[in-house]
């Protein structure tokens, strides 16, 4: 992928002489064009830690999850695959949950959701000796993964929602 962004940044500024260095042209491309349709920040600069840090580790979020945490868990193990490596969420767990509670439209992408699935695991150190944990989401990613959709969804407008259609 990052090859490919080099040539086309060689082709798009470099070749054409908009650009003499080829670290420029790499630079003027991610900020330029690597970017949300919105233009906000690219994606590629994202900081997972930074929405953890403003966003989500705070007593209010706290308070919200707390009470849904055995709804939630049933819901997690309902949607996650058994491996032999581990009982975690695979992406393609994640992806079928969302497209089966109807979270996917125009607003709201399927490349969105495997972002926030990316975003929301956390980091280990050894990728190869902690694969499962690299590649999957534990329960508390998986709340945090639900907390990043929550912040980018669009919410419905009033009276598109039913409130006797859904239960909990």
């Amino acid at each position: 992928f990052h090859q490919a962004l080099v040539l086309l940044a060689l082709a798009k500024y470099v070749h054409s002489g908009a650009e003499k260095s080829p670290a420029r042209a790499f630079d003027r491309l991610v900020r330029e064009r690597v970017r949300k349709a919105d233009d906000k920040e690219p994606l590629c600069t994202h900081d997972p830690d930074d929405f953890r840090t403003k966003s989500l580790y705070n007593e209010a979020v706290e308070k919200a999850l707390i009470p849904h945490v055995p709804y939630l868990r049933e819901v997690y193990k309902h949607f996650t695959t058994v491996t032999a490596i581990k009982k975690r969420m695979s992406v393609r767990d994640w992806v079928k949950f969302l497209a089966e509670v109807h979270f996917f439209d125009e607003d709201f992408t399927r490349c969105e959701g495997k972002l926030a699935f990316v975003w929301a695991q956390m980091k280990t150190a050894d990728v190869v000796k902690h694969y499962a944990e690299f590649s999957t989401l534990s329960f508390t990613d998986f709340l945090e993964a639900l907390c990043r959709v929550a912040v980018a969804k669009t919410w419905p407008a009033d009276g598109v929602l039913d409130p006797d259609q859904f239960t909990v």
